[in-house]
């Protein structure tokens, strides 16, 4: 009996981390962290940062529960919702930072995003080698804290991956292959996003 209590509540507890670490929620943390490191940049810069990679994606989601012709069109439908909601998010978002003059961290951020879900969709609909989203949309956010914010953030982003690696591995949500491959995603999109921002003119303008 206590065996099966702690099993539960070790479940329980990864599911909660899982909650925790959505994408979004990295998003918006992501936001707050640059926004109080770069202090001389408006902050409405940020704002508008978290809305575009941590809100709008996931606008889809109450507008399906609250409205019922939605929500009765079930699971399938809710994620094809969250697929264009996330496109419109990033994709707003690389249009607003290079249009508006955000400053480069800024710009390096929402191409990243962009540039992930570009990733995901190549291994997981055309090569067909499943890629973890969730481990894409934290590994990301957590290597650009590090980068852009001080390497006083490696040890907590650090603990903040192995927890969600653990819970993933724990819950069988994903396999070690699948999470690494979301992280090689992520990886990917954020170093050829510091690219495009320092060669291309009207990024790095």
């Amino acid at each position: 009996m206590e065996k099966n209590d702690n099993s539960r509540a070790l479940t329980l507890l990864c599911k909660i981390i899982r909650i925790l670490t959505a994408p979004a929620i990295l998003a918006v943390m992501l936001s707050l962290i640059l926004m109080f490191t770069y202090g001389e940049t408006p902050r409405s810069r940020f704002i508008l940062l978290a809305l575009f990679t941590g809100v709008i994606p996931v606008l889809s989601y109450p507008v399906c529960f609250v409205v019922p012709a939605l929500r009765r069109k079930g699971r399938d439908f809710e994620r094809k919702a969250a697929f264009v909601s996330s496109t419109v998010g990033y994709t707003g978002g690389v249009i607003w930072a290079a249009v508006s003059g955000a400053p480069k961290t800024v710009k390096i951020v929402c191409l990243t995003y962009f540039l992930s879900v570009l990733f995901l969709i190549l291994f997981n609909k055309v090569l067909k080698i499943k890629a973890s989203g969730h481990a894409c949309g934290i590994f990301g956010p957590l290597l650009t804290a590090v980068m852009y914010a001080g390497y006083v953030w490696i040890l907590p982003c650090a603990a903040i991956l192995l927890l969600v690696c653990f819970s993933s591995l724990y819950l069988k949500r994903h396999t070690l292959p699948q999470l690494l491959f979301g992280m090689l995603c992520s990886g990917t999109a954020l170093f050829l996003s510091v690219g495009i921002v320092q060669l291309i003119p009207s990024f790095s303008a």
